[in-house]
């Protein structure tokens, strides 16, 4: 039986790890909220009036920008990309997920290549063997002091249209309450909010953090056995024959 507690613990451990090995830009913990009727594991930040803002649709920069500069998110990656993980409970029975990949709208590192060659030709630098760009966090790091942070650099970059990327974000929403015929229970919503594709059942946070690392992250998946090592549990398959006989997501597991 998962519980939120457990959900909590195991998102946090892989983010103190991810984080500790140098590849996250920023995180916030997972902790248990009490709420009205459940309980709740997601991203703590700030007042707990002010966390768990979801992301939605139609997506927009705007909503990334927010989402960034409020701290809403479970990890940032060093590509500016972040994750929302949030799982409810009614006693110790989950009753909803929602799980969120969302890419930044630009590319970090050809912009932080852009903003250092940029800062070398307006300084009285002569010195030309600098060497390759810093990397996004190293040049953060070195203007902290400076308020340049990562949402500046996003809005520097939006204005040249080389740096923009058209992705959209990806999520994995859970609640058997909300299922009908053109609504399946669990679903992942891909670029658009109508697009409903629908899922087997539940996905653990093991799943879901397995799909994003192998399939986004080579090198991260490379070398963090903290992620490749997590369980993926079988937590339910509440897919129905009316969505199964669609094209779908189906998730095998070993026992």
């Amino acid at each position: 039986m998962t519980t939120p507690s457990q959900i909590a613990t195991e998102i946090s451990r892989v983010t103190y790890g991810l984080a500790e090995a140098g590849y996250l830009l920023g995180f916030n913990a997972t902790k248990v909220r009490e709420k009205a009727g459940f309980r709740e594991a997601i991203w703590a930040t700030g007042p707990p009036e002010a966390a768990g803002k979801l992301v939605g649709t139609p997506h927009t920069v705007r909503e990334y920008l927010d989402a960034l500069q409020s701290g809403q998110y479970t990890m940032l990656f060093l590509d500016g990309a972040f994750l929302q993980l949030r799982y409810r409970f009614v006693r110790r029975r989950m009753i909803q997920h929602s799980l969120c990949y969302y890419p930044c709208p630009i590319s970090l590192e050809a912009a932080i290549e852009r903003l250092d060659a940029r800062e070398v030709s307006e300084s009285d630098d002569t010195d030309t063997d600098r060497g390759p760009a810093p990397d996004v966090k190293s040049y953060l790091d070195e203007r902290v002091d400076e308020g340049f942070d990562l949402a500046t650099i996003i809005e520097l970059g939006l204005l040249d249209d080389d740096l923009l990327r058209l992705r959209g974000p990806i999520r994995f929403d859970y609640d058997l309450r909300a299922a009908a015929d053109d609504h399946p229970g669990s679903h992942v919503h891909l670029s658009s909010g109508s697009c409903r594709l629908p899922v087997f059942g539940a996905l653990s946070p093991g799943a879901f953090l397995k799909f994003v690392v192998r399939e986004y992250y080579p090198e991260i998946w490379a070398s963090a056995s903290i992620v490749r090592d997590m369980p993926v549990q079988r937590i339910d398959e509440s897919i129905e024959d009316v969505h199964r006989r669609r094209l779908h997501v189906q998730l095998l597991f070993d026992n």
